[in-house]
Parts: structure tokens; sequence; C-alpha cells
């Protein structure tokens, strides 16, 4: 890979597709517009003399507009058929949900974590179960709130899930090679990685560390907006608490997040580090302080009410969820910890300091 020095990124190219910014000579950020919703994700365009490697495709509902903008980039001429090699951060629909598409339109090699290897035969199905949060939310709630949501679910539109959309899909095992976090694995004779595990918002996450320009591609480890969705997503606070005070420690010159803008310039990047860590604190803060102000056992939705962040929050379903979401990472690590108790007397989880 030829040497170059971290600079600010090229000006950006647009099209109908989205956005891009070549972030050195050999890599490109790419964002996609995304047709089913106000979610962005950033995929990683690395062009070789090699060849071309990309990590974190996107959606599957995505791929048409990803080949026209390496078109429009002049990455390839014609198909995404000359992509030598999709490589993956974690499991995730907007990050690995076309790995399965891919694999069997395309003779690219598949890169992902080994303990992956047993969900990629029915890979779409193993998406599914991912994206559904129903039984997580009722499980959080207590008394009349968890009556109300089970009501919602009994009476909403069911979403459309891969496995309807796309069919039960595995990822061609012909094109699947593997790797252990802590792997150093050579794409091609010019790019090679450091992979890194990176726990805590999925099981199965790890992190880039490119060496040649000392680039950390960090998946969904630090954000626009540091929401760290533990729970939900199986994970547990304790390990993304400890993940993140490991990688502030490499100290990148670059940093390009799986949302969000990138960070160029070794201060910027551990400012960026610093505020996901700092967003960490805050809840635990705001949930222990919200306990001791109360002697009877508190429900999370209670917690929620007093703790949210301004007064729209619940106006949109996906930050009240976040935002109860990390609250109860918080809890179940305070549990761990012996710090609180948890007493349910069959009308749900109400929690109180010990």
């Amino acid at each position: 890979m030829t040497n170059s020095t971290p600079r600010k990124p090229l000006s950006m190219q647009r099209g109908a597709w989205g956005s891009a910014a070549w972030i050195t000579p050999e890599c490109c950020r790419i964002r996609l517009k995304n047709p089913l919703g106000s979610l962005l994700i950033n995929t990683m365009v690395y062009r070789t003399k090699d060849g071309i490697s990309i990590i974190d495709p996107g959606w599957p509902w995505t791929l048409d507009a990803l080949e026209q903008s390496l078109i429009d980039l002049e990455i390839i001429t014609q198909s995404i058929k000359e992509v030598a090699h999709f490589i993956y951060t974690h499991t995730h629909i907007d990050h690995m949900g076309a790995a399965a598409l891919l694999s069997w339109r395309t003779e690219a090699t598949h890169h992902f974590l080994n303990e992956l290897l047993p969900m990629s035969g029915d890979w779409h199905a193993f998406q599914d179960q991912m994206g559904d949060w129903d039984d997580w939310m009722l499980s959080l709630l207590a008394g009349e709130h968890r009556e109300k949501i089970r009501e919602e679910l009994k009476h909403r539109k069911r979403r459309k899930t891969m496995t309807k959309a796309y069919g039960s899909m595995s990822i061609n095992p012909k094109h699947i090679k593997t790797f252990q976090a802590q792997d150093s694995i050579q794409i091609d004779s010019q790019l090679s990685l450091n992979v890194l595990p990176a726990r805590g918002h999925d099981p199965y996450h790890v992190v880039f560390l490119e060496p040649q320009h000392n680039t950390l591609i960090s998946g969904d480890v630090f954000l626009a907006v540091p929401t760290p969705i533990t729970g939900v997503m199986g994970d547990d606070l304790g390990m993304y608490e400890e993940t993140l005070s490991r990688l502030s420690k490499l100290k990148p010159d670059i940093l390009l997040p799986g949302h969000g803008s990138q960070l160029i310039g070794e201060q910027n990047v551990q400012q960026h580090m610093q505020r996901a860590q700092n967003y960490v604190d805050h809840y635990r803060t705001v949930v222990q302080q919200h306990l001791e102000r109360h002697t009877e056992p508190q429900d999370l939705w209670s917690i929620g009410m007093e703790t949210r962040p301004d007064d729209h929050i619940l106006s949109n379903h996906l930050r009240w969820w976040t935002h109860l979401g990390l609250i109860q990472a918080r809890l179940v690590l305070m549990l761990k910890r012996e710090q609180i108790e948890c007493i349910d007397d069959g009308d749900g989880p109400h929690y109180r300091l010990r």
C-alpha cells in the first residue's frame, strides 16, 4: 500500500446514492441513502493494486446503490462482482445484512469471525432473530406498562423480516474465510488488518486496525451519538466499558466509525473516544441518583421517565426504547456487582439500592 500521511479527506463526492469521501489514497468512506429509514451507515472501501475490499457493505436493499456508487467513484467499472473481498465488523443487519445475497451473487471471499459459522447456514433467520426486540421489551417492563406494550404488540402490523423478503439463505460456504479475534489477516499483498475483540454492542463484534495509516475501523463501538445498546443485542455493558478502555489506549490517527463522520488526527480521535466513555458515565450517574432518591423499588419505565434527556423523547419510538435499553444495561451491571436488588412478585422487575 502506498505510504501517505493522514490528511483531511478530499472534497465530498455525491450522487443519487448518497455521499463519499476519500480518507486516504486507498480508502473511501461511502454513506448510502436508506430508502427504508433514517439510519445511515458507513461502508469502507479499500482499493489496492491487487483488488477491491469492502468492509460492512450494509443492508440488502441498498446493494444496487452500493454498486452504482462504486461505478460513479470509478472504483469498479461495471459490476459489484469485481469486488474481491467483503469483511465484517459485526452481525447487525445494517452492517452484515447483505452478506448472504452477496455470497451467491459474486465470487468474493467473505471474512468474518469464526464463531459465526454455525449461524451462517441460515443467515436470514439469524438476522431476524437479532432484530426482534418484542420479547426483550416485554421482559423489561412492569405493571400497566407491560400490559400496554403486550396489547400494542398483539395488534401491531408485523414487520417484514429478512426471511420473508429474501427467503431462507445461507452465506455460501465456498466463499467463507473466518478469523479469530487477535488475528492479523492479510487480505491481499497491500492490505493487512489487525483484528481486535470489541464486545459490548454485539457478542460477535470486532474492530480492525489498519497499521499502514494507523486507522481504526470501529463498527458500532464509537458512534456519532454514543448509544451503546447492549442487552437487546445479547451483549453486556461491562464488556462494552472494557472495550472502550482497551481501544482508547491504541491512539489511532484515524477513526472510521460505522455511523457518523470520520475523525482524523490523534487528538480528535481521543476526544471522540472520551465522549463515548462520558456517555456511559452519564447513565451510571443518573441511574444511581434516581435510585438514591427513592426508597421504594422502581420499575424501568418510571426510571426512564424521570431521567429522559429531553421532553420530546417519547415522540420518537426508537429513541425511547434506546433510552430504556441504556438504563436496563446499567441496572443489569449493577445487579451483577450486587449494588442493587431486583424484586419481581409477578408484576415485573423493580429495582432498589442494597
